[in-house]
């Protein structure tokens, strides 16, 4: 991709009112230039994805950033496809429920993320599938040298402040303790230009939690683009199965081993 890319980042629900989506590009300083950031029920009838679709039809390069797994464990989709009412199922709890991308993520950044094959985030994934359909079929980035055009990649905005030595709870309103930090640090790396007056996105993303969040995706996907992510093996199997959740590895250049 190049320096004209299309940056969106997208905090994911399966209700507009607790969407938040971003969008901007990345400038020569490494920086991100924020020109909107909206929460998904601000959008004309409630509309969000419609207002995401018209902001990709006007760029050919194009990386998507989704707060919401892409891909369910492959253990699960072979133990489900045979299995019958009141059988035994084989595979493990951990193995049914979490995905390889889950267990990596938990090993180097220290974070459980919700299980897509055991919780309701279940739901925010097929409601982002959907999405990425009504888009016109998106396809996933699977290596950040390895993407053009329109794509997507699947983030995970805890994980990202956890990565950069940040607090990841305790931010989402804005009286709680930890959000001034993050806010802050959200600041040092993002500049608003908006065109809408009295700085009403920067407002937005201070004051919002599901706006910033859906900052903090496209931050993620910096992280990507920069190469400097935790990435999967070349031989990982399940990779295209189950999908990754890409994070910051600590700067180093990507090699698609451990966790950095």
């Amino acid at each position: 991709m190049n320096e004209k890319t299309l940056l969106i980042g997208i905090d994911c629900a399966t209700k507009a009112n607790k969407v938040g989506i971003a969008v901007g590009s990345l400038a020569e300083n490494g920086h991100i230039i924020v020109t909107d950031a909206q929460r998904g029920s601000a959008a004309p009838r409630g509309d969000w994805q419609a207002v995401v679709k018209e902001w990709v039809e006007e760029a050919t390069d194009v990386l998507i950033a989704l707060d919401a797994p892409l891909g369910w464990p492959e253990a699960m989709g072979r133990a489900l496809a045979s299995h019958t009412a009141g059988a035994s199922i084989g595979p493990p709890a951990d193995r049914m429920f979490q995905r390889e991308t889950d267990r990596k993520v938990q090993e180097c950044v220290g974070l459980k993320p919700l299980e897509v094959g055991a919780n309701l985030i279940a739901r925010t994934a097929h409601s982002a599938l959907e999405f990425l359909a009504r888009l016109g079929g998106i396809p996933l980035a699977w290596h950040p040298r390895q993407c053009s055009g329109r794509v997507a990649i699947e983030v995970y905005p805890a994980a990202t402040l956890s990565a950069h030595g940040l607090p990841c709870t305790k931010y989402k309103k804005v009286d709680q303790k930890n959000r001034e930090a993050i806010v802050k640090w959200v600041f040092s790396r993002v500049e608003v230009r908006a065109d809408q007056p009295d700085n009403e996105v920067e407002k937005t993303i201070r004051s919002g939690d599901h706006e910033l969040d859906a900052v903090i995706c496209m931050l993620a996907a910096a992280d990507f683009l920069a190469g400097e992510v935790i990435t999967p093996t070349p031989a990982e199997p399940t990779l295209h199965k189950e999908g990754w959740i890409w994070v910051w590895n600590g700067g180093e250049a990507a090699n698609g081993a451990g966790c950095s």
